[in-house]
């Protein structure tokens, strides 16, 4: 079964990912608050809906929600943006099945459950092809101390598990958000298995969670801001990928969601 792809409908991010979000794989989208994490979360939803002419799956989503409210006023405004690609009677929000997750052993117990609703999915006329966790990292800064690093990897990998039967079975694309920690003093860089670090709001942070989480994801995205002169600048880089080409460019976030705020895209 081949990949497909969900355009994110930002023309900057989604030339960095070859035409947007992959299917049967785990994609990681990494940064500091702010930084547009939930934003193109909501926005990879409503663009999964879309009809393939248009760059979507034509299919439906499950956001699991584990810090805070669901934010369906940003959802909401972003459905006007999903209307205004597609000209459609529905409203894009009936969709997207949301479920909160407040506990490591309630995620578990729903991601077992998802496989029998995306199961019974097939059956409709837009099946689940979309899973969003946002995030991941409230789950384990709560319920996991700094020295339970075993149970915390156990969690990790048991999610991943699952999460992968989930892409591979049922052709479906998956978000997972991380946070980041400030980097403090020297540490490893780089390729597969090692943190990445990057420049945000004026420090060098890197993603939570460390490399065992690293070492399992297939592609990690992270989203940066500088905020200088007035202006905030926000770029989007691969850092990870075995399919993708490691580059960087410019994205801006709007009241209807991710866009690319220059004429020409630049690719780093």
């Amino acid at each position: 079964m081949s990949t497909a792809k969900i355009s994110l409908h930002c023309n900057s991010i989604d030339q960095i990912l070859n035409g947007g979000i992959a299917t049967r794989s785990i994609t990681e989208v990494c940064g500091e608050n702010a930084s547009g994490k939930t934003q193109l979360c909501l926005q990879a939803v409503m663009c999964a809906q879309l009809p393939p002419r248009l760059g979507g799956l034509y299919c439906g989503s499950i956001y699991l929600n584990t810090s805070g409210p669901f934010p369906s006023t940003r959802a909401s405004t972003l459905a006007i943006k999903c209307r205004t690609i597609y000209d459609s009677n529905e409203n894009p929000l009936d969709n997207i099945i949301v479920k909160q997750v407040n506990s490591p052993e309630e995620m578990i117990v729903v991601l077992d459950n998802l496989k029998t609703l995306m199961e019974n999915s097939l059956l409709t006329t837009r099946p689940i092809r979309l899973l969003v966790l946002d995030s991941i990292t409230a789950l384990c800064r709560s319920y996991f101390s700094t020295n339970d690093i075993t149970a915390r990897s156990t969690f990790l990998r048991k999610v991943n598990t699952t999460l992968n039967e989930l892409a591979n079975q049922y052709n479906s694309a998956i978000i997972i958000t991380n946070e980041v920690t400030d980097v403090v003093g020297s540490s490893v860089r780089g390729t597969r298995g090692h943190v990445h670090q990057v420049q945000s709001s004026g420090r060098m942070v890197q993603p939570s969670l460390g490399m065992y989480w690293t070492g399992l994801i297939n592609i990690r995205i992270f989203l940066t801001k500088e905020d200088t002169d007035g202006r905030t600048r926000r770029e989007a880089r691969v850092v990870l990928s075995s399919t993708l080409p490691l580059r960087r460019a410019e994205f801006a976030i709007g009241p209807l969601g991710l866009f690319c705020n220059i004429q020409t895209v630049r690719i780093y």
